[in-house]
C-alpha cells in the first residue's frame, strides 16, 4: 500500500472520530420538567401520580388519561397541575399536602374540559385547593366528587365555566370562600368555618343538600336563575341564604345567621326581585328572619320562629308589590313588619302564632335502689345455690 493511500485512510479514521465527538458534545440536556421520570403505569393502565414525603415539584399532566395517586405526596409549591382536557384524578383516598404559603393551588387548572377529581384530600396549599381559572373561556364539565378540601390560603374549589359538579365533598377551614362557582350543581357537601363564605354561585346553579356553618360572611349566596333546596344553613355572620333575581328557594332550615347583628343588612334568608320563596324554616336569625328586599318575590307557606321577642322581625318586606300567602310567625319582636302585600298580593292564611317559650323539664327523679340479694359478707352464694331472692 503506497504511503498516499494510507494517508488517506489515517485522514478518513480522523475525520469519523471527530464526527462522533461532536454527537457526543451534542447530546441533548436532561429534561428540567417537574416530571424527570417516566410516570409508571398501573396494572390497571391509569398512570401514576408518585408519593413523596419530602417537598416535590408539581406534577404535570399533559395528556388525556386516568391517573392515580399512590401515596401522601407533600409539594414545594403547586401540586397538581393540569393541562390537557378529559382527565380523571383518583386521589385514593392519600392527602396532597401542599407548603401552606405563597401562591401555591394544589390542582390547577386553566380552561380544561371533562376532568374529574375524586376520593382524597387536598389541604395546606397557600391560595386555593383546587382551581380552574377559565382561561379563553371554554372551561366547562368538572367533576370533584368525595374531595376533601382544607385549611388552603384562600377559596376551597374555584370553578371556572359551564355545568360543573361538586358532590360529597368536606370543605372546612379555608380563608377564602368554600366553594366559588358558575352553572354548576353543588349537593350533599359539608362546608365548615370558611371564611368569606360558604358556597357563592353565579348565575343559572343548583345548591340542594349542603350544610353550611360558621362562616364570617355569607352562608349561600346565589346570582340569577339559582335553584336553593333542601339546605341547612346556620351560624353565618353576615345572611344566611341570599338569592339575587329569580331564584328559587326551596324548602331549607336557615338558623342563627346574622351572627353580626347588622340591622338592615342580613337575614336568614334575604332575597332582591322575582324570587319564590317556599317551605322554609327560619329561626332565630338577627334583625329578620326573612327579608324580602324588591318586587315580583312570592312568598308562601314558611315559618319565622325565634326563641326569644329580642332577636328581630319574622317577615320584612320593603316593597308592597309581592305575593304573600299561608305563612305563619311566632316570637319575633315583630312577626310582620315594613311594606307588606295588599290587595292581590296579599293571598290569606299569613298568622302570627302565640309563642310560649318552655318551662324547663323537672330534674328526673333518682332511680329506685337495687335490690340486694340474700349472700353471705362479702356477697358469695352458698353452695349450691345462685346470687338472687330465696324461692
Amino acid at each position: 500500500m503506497s504511503s498516499r493511500i494510507r494517508s488517506l485512510i489515517a485522514l478518513a479514521l480522523s475525520m469519523l472520530l471527530l464526527a462522533g465527538g461532536q454527537a457526543l458534545a451534542r447530546k441533548p440536556k436532561a429534561s428540567a420538567s417537574p416530571n424527570p421520570l417516566p410516570a409508571a403505569v398501573l396494572g390497571d393502565g391509569r398512570i401514576a401520580i408518585p408519593a413523596s414525603m419530602t417537598p416535590a415539584l408539581p406534577f404535570e399532566i399533559n395528556a388525556p388519561g386516568s391517573y392515580c395517586l399512590v401515596g401522601n405526596r407533600h409539594c414545594a409549591e403547586d401540586g397538581i397541575r393540569i393541562n390537557a382536557d378529559d382527565v380523571t384524578i383518583d386521589l385514593s383516598g392519600f392527602t396532597l399536602a401542599g407548603p401552606d404559603s405563597g401562591g401555591s393551588v394544589g390542582i390547577l387548572m386553566k380552561g380544561r374540559k371533562n376532568v374529574e377529581v375524586k376520593n382524597g384530600t387536598v389541604r395546606d396549599f397557600g391560595n386555593r385547593g383546587i382551581f380552574d381559572k377559565n382561561e379563553g373561556g371554554m372551561a366547562q364539565g368538572k367533576r370533584i366528587i368525595g374531595v376533601r378540601v382544607v385549611s388552603n390560603g384562600g377559596c376551597g374549589i374555584c370553578l371556572g365555566g359551564d355545568g360543573n359538579l361538586i358532590r360529597d365533598c368536606y370543605v372546612a377551614d379555608n380563608k377564602g370562600t368554600g366553594a366559588c362557582v358558575e352553572r354548576t350543581i353543588v349537593e350533599r357537601s359539608v362546608f365548615v368555618n370558611n371564611t368569606t363564605g360558604g358556597i357563592a354561585c353565579g348565575n343559572y346553579s343548583l345548591v340542594a343538600g349542603n350544610l353550611v356553618t360558621k362562616t364570617e360572611k355569607a352562608g349561600i349566596f346565589a346570582r340569577n336563575g339559582c335553584t336553593i333546596r333542601d339546605n341547612t344553613v346556620c351560624e353565618a355572620g353576615n345572611t344566611g341564604i341570599y338569592g339575587d333575581y329569580g331564584c328559587l328557594i326551596d324548602g331549607n332550615v336557615a338558623c342563627e345567621n346574622n351572627q353580626a347583628n347588622m340591622p338592615w343588612a342580613y337575614a336568614g334568608i334575604k332575597t332582591v326581585g322575582d324570587c319564590i320563596l317556599r317551605n322554609n324554616l327560619t329561626r332565630g336569625n338577627l334583625q329578620n328572619n326573612i327579608w324580602v328586599i324588591r318586587s315580583g318575590n312570592v312568598v308562601e307557606d314558611n315559618l319565622a320562629t325565634a326563641p326569644a321577642d329580642t332577636l328581630g322581625n319574622g317577615y320584612a318586606f320593603g316593597n308592597k308589590s309581592n305575593y304573600f300567602a299561608n305563612n305563619k310567625a311566632s316570637g319575633n319582636q315583630t312577626d310582620f313588619v315594613g311594606e307588606l302585600p295588599e290587595g292581590p298580593g296579599d293571598g290569606g292564611g299569613n298568622l302570627a302564632l302565640e309563642h310560649y317559650v318552655p318551662l324547663p323539664l323537672p330534674a328526673p327523679s333518682p332511680p329506685p335502689p337495687t335490690p340486694v340479694a340474700d349472700t353471705p359478707s362479702g356477697g358469695v352464694p352458698p353452695a349450691g345455690r345462685t346470687k338472687g331472692p330465696d324461692k
